[in-house]
């Protein structure tokens, strides 16, 4: 977290501070320090002006004009790396513009925010056989997960008992772009599970989900802590006991040969 500042005493108590110029000036050189450690910057506070760069008490007074304050902000956001943005976050499922603006796309991207994209199945599922799935996804938040998350492919029966088939993904490579990337081109993940179905379920319609509970043994069955995918058209199924959330992926016929 980084937050610049020139003055430590406040109240009129500071021998001296820069002007405008100076923060300025400051700011372009900074930039390129900036850009080679995005990898590693989770935040940047306004910062420069005031005491402990808290926009107060500054010793030529910078805070006291909407103009010098404009003009150090923009400058900020100038010199900050860009975070990747996602274009349909501004958008409703028909494409007209949604009634969202900067402050609510801040607030939604804080942390990982992972979206749904393909998914493939190479076979027709049978009890007993293999299946292969594949699920992209990106992650358009600002950073990647926290902590322990096992990666669950399920399958949901008619009767809503689920079949749980782990797979050997690592949520923390779920980078939203490449580190230094100028562009912040959004990374694209795959989840990839291979499996037997069992042999004894039943032919008939299942739900595939993905499932993606706390690592936590004490918090893994409690669907508040599983993670729910932001795409407004994905199903979130909770189970009636509360140890399941699951984004819902498709439906399935599992056959018997």
């Amino acid at each position: 977290m980084l937050q610049f500042a020139y003055e430590t005493a406040f109240m009129g108590r500071a021998g001296t501070g820069p002007i405008l110029e100076d923060v300025l000036r400051h700011i372009e050189q900074l930039k390129p320090f900036l850009a080679q450690n995005t990898d590693v910057i989770q935040v940047v506070q306004a910062g420069f002006i005031g005491a402990w760069g808290e926009w107060h008490s500054s010793f030529h007074g910078l805070e006291k004009t909407n103009d010098s304050k404009r003009t150090i902000l923009e400058k900020i956001v100038w010199m900050t790396p860009e975070k990747p943005v996602s274009g349909n976050y501004f958008k409703n499922q028909d494409g007209s513009p949604a009634t969202r603006n900067v402050f609510d796309y801040i607030r939604d991207h804080l942390g990982y925010r992972l979206e749904l994209q393909q998914l493939k199945i190479n076979v027709n599922p049978a009890a007993g056989k293999e299946i292969s799935l594949d699920l992209s996804l990106v992650n358009r938040g600002f950073s990647t997960l926290f902590n322990e998350h096992p990666v669950y492919f399920v399958l949901i029966d008619e009767q809503n008992r689920i079949t749980e088939f782990l797979t050997e993904t690592n949520v923390h490579n779920f980078q939203p772009y490449q580190p230094k990337d100028p562009e912040c081109k959004p990374l694209l993940h795959t989840i990839k599970g291979q499996f037997i179905i069992p042999e004894h379920l039943k032919t008939g319609k299942y739900r595939l989900g993905l499932w993606i509970p706390d690592g936590s043994e004490r918090l893994k069955y409690n669907n508040r802590y599983a993670i729910r995918c932001a795409n407004g058209d994905t199903e979130w199924w909770s189970s009636t006991d509360n140890k399941y959330g699951i984004n819902i992926l498709t439906s399935l016929d599992i056959i018997r040969h």
